[in-house]
Order: C-alpha cells, then sequence, then structure tokens
C-alpha cells in the first residue's frame, strides 16, 4: 500500500494577503479573491460560506468540525478543499456533485466509511486520508495499488463502479408529439403484465441475481420490435400505453451515509394482465441477503466478466424519458412519393470507450458487452429503413450487426479505416469504419464506393498546398462510404406495382477527422467527399444513359450522413449547406490549399470561393437538436443528415434527449448507464416525390 502517497498531504503554499489601503480604495482599485481560510477552533460553519459561489480553495484545517452539511455542494467551482484535522465522522453524499474538485484532503477526522458518491469525482487527482479509522474494505482497495503510486483513481473508480443506481418503479414518459397536425401519429409497442409472488429466493436464484445486487437494474419490459414512427396517409388514432419497469430500490440512509445493511428489496406491485415471459426469474417481492461490505466492493466489471453472455445480454437500466418525434410537414403529400426513414448513428468504438477519455462513466457501462445490448436495441426500436453508422469495428460488424439486423429484413455494407490495409488479420478485425444498412424490401444495392481520404490526398498533392496535402491531410486515415440503392414498389406511397418505376438514391456515410486543431484537414476532406460524390454520380448517370451529355449532378438525390466534427458554424458545414465557402475561410488556418483543391472537379472557384453543384440541406436544426455528441467536456452539433432539397423534403425528425432527465439523473455525460454511446442517434423522415424528381 502506497502509504506514504496516499496519506502524506503536502503543505500548502503559505498565502500572502494584500491589503488595500484607503488611497487604493479611493482610486477604485479591488482585490479579486478565489481561496477563504477558516481558522480558530470552529465547529460550525456559517451558512453564508455555501453562498461564496466564485470560491475555488476552501482550507478548513485544524478545526473542530463536526459536520459537512450537504449546502456544500453549492461551491461548484471548488477544486481544493481542505478538511483535515477536525472530528468528521461523515462525510455527505452531495460532495459527489462537486465535480470540479481536484484535491480533496480528510486526514486525521475519526472517518470510518465514505459515500460511494465520491465515485463521481473522476477529475480528483488527490484524495488524503491519513489519521483515519477506515474500514478494512477501503484497505483492501488500497492494498491492491503497487507502492508509489497514487491510489486516488483506484478507489475513485471502485467508488463509481459499486455507486447504486438508484431506481425506482416509475411510470416510463409518454411519448411527446410536436405536431400541428392530427394525421401523423406516434406508434408504440405496449404490453400488460402482472405477477403477484411472495417467497424467498432459493440459493441457486440467488446465485443468479448475485451480479444485480449492487444496483444493476434488472431487464427492462420490452415487446417485440416494431417502427417507433410512422406516417400514415389518413389520420389514426393510436392509444399510447403506459409502459412500467421492473427495477431495484437500494434504500439509501443518508443520515448514516451509507446503505442500510439488513436487506436490499425489490418492490412488488400487482400488474394487469398477467407477467410477460421475459420474468421468469424474478419473483416479487425478493429478500436478497446483504453480502458482506468486502464482497459489496468487487466490482460489476469483474462481476459481468463471470457472467455468461445470455444473462449479460439480458441486463439493461431504466432508460431515459422517449425522445419526442417532431413533425415537421404537416401539408398534403405529392402523390405518388417514397417515404423513408434515414438513421445516422456514431456508436463508439470499444476501444475508444476507455476510462481516460469518459471517467464520469462506470467501467462495467463501458464494456462493449454492455452498451452492445443498448446500441442494438435502439436501432431496432427506431427502426429506420437506411441506417449509417460510425465506429463500427470490423468484428462486430461481421459478427454482429449484420447476422442480427438480417433477421431483421436489412442488408448492409462496410468498410474499414485505411489503415486496416496494412495490419494482419488479427489486428484488422479491431478496427474501426463506417456501414450502411438498408431495409432489403424497399431498396436494392446497385454500387458502392469507397473514398479514402489519404489517398485522394496523394493524389492532388501537388502545386501549392502540396505539402500541407502531404503532411497534414494524407497521414489521417478517415474514409466515406456510398452506396447507390435502387427504390422497389414497396418504398412508394399510393402507388401501383410497377407505376413508379425504379429511383436511384445515393446514400453516403463518413467520418471526418476529430482534433480541432485540424480545422483545415476537416474541411479539405470534406471538399474530397463531395469531388468523390460528384463523380459516382456522373458515372451512374452515363451508364443508366449513354450518350447523354452533360450528365446533371443532382440527377440522383443525395443522402449524406456523418460524423463530421464540426460544429454549425464551420467552414465544413458552410460548404456543405451554403455550397460555397471562401479561400481565406479561418478553417483553412492560413494554410494555401488552392492549387490543391481546385483540382477537383467538384470543387471548382468563383471568385475567392470553393463552389460544389449539389443543393444540400440540413435536416436537424439547432432548435430542434442542440447536441448530438454529449460529454463532460463537450455538448454540441457534430453530426448531421443532409439531403438534396430539390428532390426531398423532411416530413418529421426525431428530438433531443429530455433536458429535465438530464439534470434530474445529474448525467455528467454520455456515455452513461442509460445511454451507451457519446453520440445521440439523429432519425429524419424523408419524402421523395416524382413531381419534385422531375
Amino acid at each position: 500500500m502506497p502509504t506514504e502517497y496516499f496519506y502524506e498531504c503536502p503543505s500548502r503554499a503559505q498565502r500572502n494577503p494584500i491589503l488595500l489601503t484607503q488611497e487604493d480604495i479611493a482610486v477604485g482599485k479591488c482585490k479579486k479573491w478565489t481561496e477563504f481560510e477558516i481558522y480558530g477552533g470552529v465547529r460550525h460553519i456559517s451558512p453564508a460560506v455555501w453562498n461564496m459561489k466564485f470560491l475555488t480553495h476552501l482550507h478548513c484545517a485544524n478545526n473542530s468540525i463536526q459536520k459537512i452539511p450537504p449546502e456544500i455542494v453549492q461551491l461548484e467551482c471548488l477544486t481544493c478543499l481542505d478538511l483535515s484535522n477536525n472530528k468528521l465522522r461523515l462525510i455527505p453524499a452531495e460532495i459527489g456533485d462537486m465535480t470540479s474538485l481536484r484535491d480533496l484532503n480528510l486526514a486525521h477526522n475519526n472517518i470510518r466509511q465514505l459515500p460511494y458518491e465520491l465515485g463521481r469525482l473522476f477529475l480528483l487527482n488527490n484524495l488524503y486520508l491519513k489519521g483515519n479509522p477506515l474500514s478494512q474494505d477501503i484497505l483492501t482497495i488500497l492494498s491492491e495499488v503497487p507502492n508509489g503510486a497514487n491510489p486516488t483513481q483506484k478507489l475513485i473508480t471502485s467508488f463509481l463502479d459499486n455507486l447504486p443506481v438508484d431506481l425506482v418503479l416509475s411510470k416510463e414518459n409518454k411519448h411527446r408529439s410536436i405536431s400541428p397536425s392530427k394525421s401523423r401519429q406516434l406508434v408504440r409497442p405496449h404490453k400488460h403484465f402482472n405477477e403477484d409472488i411472495s417467497r424467498e429466493l432459493s440459493k441457486e436464484e440467488l446465485e443468479r441475481l448475485s451480479h444485480l445486487t449492487t444496483g444493476v437494474a434488472l431487464q427492462k419490459v420490452s415487446s417485440s420490435h416494431v417502427p417507433l414512427i410512422t406516417t400514415p396517409v389518413h389520420s389514426v388514432s393510436v392509444r399510447v400505453e403506459e409502459n412500467v419497469q421492473l427495477t431495484i430500490n437500494r434504500h439509501w440512509c443518508r443520515r448514516e451515509n451509507r446503505i442500510k445493511r439488513k436487506k436490499n428489496w425489490i418492490y412488488e406491485r400487482r400488474w394487469p394482465g398477467g407477467l410477460p415471459p421475459l420474468f421468469p426469474i424474478i419473483p416479487s417481492p425478493i429478500v436478497v441477503p446483504r453480502q458482506s461490505r468486502t464482497a459489496d466492493f468487487l466490482s460489476r466489471t469483474e462481476r459481468l466478466a463471470h457472467t455468461p453472455a445470455y444473462e449479460i445480454d439480458k441486463l439493461t437500466t431504466t432508460s431515459p424519458p422517449q425522445r419526442p418525434w417532431i413533425t415537421l410537414s404537416s401539408g398534403p403529400r405529392e402523390l405518388p412519393c417514397a417515404s423513408f426513414t434515414v438513421m445516422c448513428y456514431n456508436i463508439l468504438c470499444d476501444k475508444y470507450a476507455t476510462r481516460q477519455h469518459y471517467g464520469y462513466c462506470p467501467q462495467w457501462a463501458l464494456q462493449w458487452e454492455y452498451r452492445k445490448r443498448g446500441i442494438m436495441e435502439e436501432i431496432k426500436h427506431y427502426s429506420a429503413d437506411i441506417i449509417a453508422l460510425q465506429e463500427v469495428e470490423t468484428d462486430q460488424f461481421y459478427n454482429l450487426f449484420l447476422p442480427e439486423l438480417r433477421k431483421n429484413g436489412y442488408n448492409g455494407i462496410f468498410s474499414p479505416k485505411s489503415r486496416a490495409r496494412t495490419m494482419t488479420e488479427a489486428e484488422r478485425k479491431h478496427v474501426d469504419g463506417c456501414a450502411i444498412f438498408y431495409n432489403s424490401r424497399k431498396f436494392r444495392l446497385v454500387k458502392e464506393n469507397l473514398i479514402e481520404f489519404n489517398q485522394l490526398a496523394m493524389a492532388n498533392a501537388e502545386g501549392e498546398g502540396g505539402k500541407q496535402m502531404l503532411n497534414r491531410v494524407m497521414p489521417k486515415d478517415n474514409i466515406g462510404l456510398a452506396a447507390i440503392l435502387e427504390t422497389t414498389d414497396a418504398v412508394w406511397v399510393d402507388s401501383k406495382v410497377g407505376e413508379t418505376g425504379n429511383q436511384q438514391l445515393l446514400v453516403c456515410t463518413c467520418h471526418v477527422h476529430w482534433d480541432p486543431e485540424f480545422s483545415d484537414v476537416k474541411l479539405v476532406q470534406t471538399m474530397m467527399l463531395i469531388h468523390e460524390l460528384r463523380n459516382i454520380i456522373e458515372e451512374s448517370c452515363i451508364s443508366l444513359r449513354p450518350g447523354c451529355p452533360g450528365p446533371d449532378t443532382n440527377s440522383i438525390p443525395l443522402v449524406l450522413c456523418g460524423d463530421l466534427n464540426s460544429l454549425p458554424d464551420s467552414g465544413v458545414v458552410e460548404y456543405l449547406v451554403k455550397g460555397r465557402v471562401s479561400t481565406s475561410h479561418s478553417d483553412f488556418k492560413d494554410f494555401e490549399y488552392k492549387d490543391c483543391v481546385s483540382k477537383l472537379a467538384a470543387c471548382g472557384l468563383e471568385g475567392e470561393s470553393f463552389i460544389h453543384p449539389f443543393k444540400l440541406e440540413q435536416a436537424h436544426s439547432s432548435a430542434l437538436m442542440p447536441y448530438t455528441n454529449y460529454t463532460y467536456d463537450f455538448k454540441g452539433i457534430i453530426d448531421y443528415i443532409l439531403y438534396s432539397r430539390n428532390s426531398m423534403r423532411p416530413v418529421g425528425v426525431l428530438g433531443a434527449l429530455d433536458q429535465t432527465w438530464l439534470n434530474e439523473q445529474k448525467v455528467l455525460g454520455c456515455p452513461h448507464p442509460h445511454v451507451p454511446s457519446d453520440h445521440l442517434p439523429l432519425v429524419v423522415e424523408l419524402e421523395l416525390s416524382q413531381s419534385r424528381r422531375s
């Protein structure tokens, strides 16, 4: 155990107060202070201190303080809290909400137990506990840390992994439909169920449920997957039932700041209609004997590692309220028309889901075995006709997504990032890439195209900007994947078989470079993408109509989905939506790409602007979707669905997560036990009419 590092708190530097003279005050001088020290044998801290929300350091060492009230959480800017050499026995659980803390000194008190909520302090660098009668459980965790290492993160991780998910029997919120017309209604699956069993579990049943005793939620009630949204031609009335979830409620004893030792209960409730077959092993109520404190610290990650795959797949937690479906167009259809839904979703590749990136998420909720269930259920839940995915691991595409979605009537294509071509077969399995799935009843695949940005950079690295092309653009192995799909009669509304003919549709998914310091690379990659999409359309037009002069770029509708890693006010989005961007745009970072980029046929020059011929529109406005990426240090729009505005119109879009739920659940960021990726899926319903095509 690294006692010398863990227990000893380095002496803080002496602060030199500066007193303002009357002359200083008279001329308007002032002193901004963010540190506050309390000394002199104080027993109780004045409530006025909690109103000093500007404090970053609070020093209360060497007093006789016996209790810290929960109101300390109001000091949201606090980075250093020194409570050493006092008489504290308990630490309020609310301290876990002070996520700005970097240093917490609790040395020389009477603390035996610490609240699990400390696990939420994922930015904490140092936790000092010398001179406390710590429980054997905490000492056991610390004993696993090598000498000389900082055990703070080990302790924080253990607390976070075992932080009980405070779940209760709750009625799932209904969908909220924002619609100017009742002609489009929301469809949700529903089931009634009940059960009334009062008995204790057998030893075998307890063993099967042992991994649930620290708060992992039980299986969620669900029915067979059906489309979340439909757009009937005529007005329909859909009865929306309330779904109810059966979950664990851990009784917290806030006064003593620890979990009750005697029992955990799963509440009993009578349900109308009978218990579904999903709950054959869950009686109600259940009396689960409390395990020892040491066993309770066994992380959920370790428990999941010893849990059969079929049991892991049944695990889930209560979900947030359903995202609203927002109707954008209530006017009459231009019949006949093709109506289809599109999803864009960055699912967060397993190798990127690490504690270093997402320290606020429990390790067990970062595991792919846990997240893949939620991702797949979300994809099936919305049942979009076209699904564009990013960060799909090669092995997972072939062994999970493709076989699973084929069962639901999809077919798909995939390509890994460019670096896969230089790797061994074993290494290639873990490279992520892009995938497109399509409803095989409504579309058939005509052709697929891979767009490799590093290859295009090498091919166009001549003239002014060639050096930047080779040094900045070429090393990035991002890709785009395009597919020309052809409609079938099933996608057309109110048309006779064979009446509408076959309409081709170009669908593209892409993943642009992530680093904000390489905004020039993002913009150049986007220009390369547009250039290649234009070539694909022209080649397709020539093959369909040989000898036809001057193929029109907009003759084949385009749906462009992707994680562009660019904000709405960026050069990337400006170029795509407005069709032009200045050659001196700030995103180019004063690098001269003019000669290189102008060689791309689709990126012609008009004055001092790069232009392209596509007429694209963004499906989601920032008012409807304020963020598509939701992490601790970034919340914003970086994922997009764009469509050809001359041939299509959006009928409805999926709205954002309920902000009230995020606030109530104190969600610091995603991924989260309830949200399997750091990105939120985008869904839009598009309408393609024959009159618009012409």
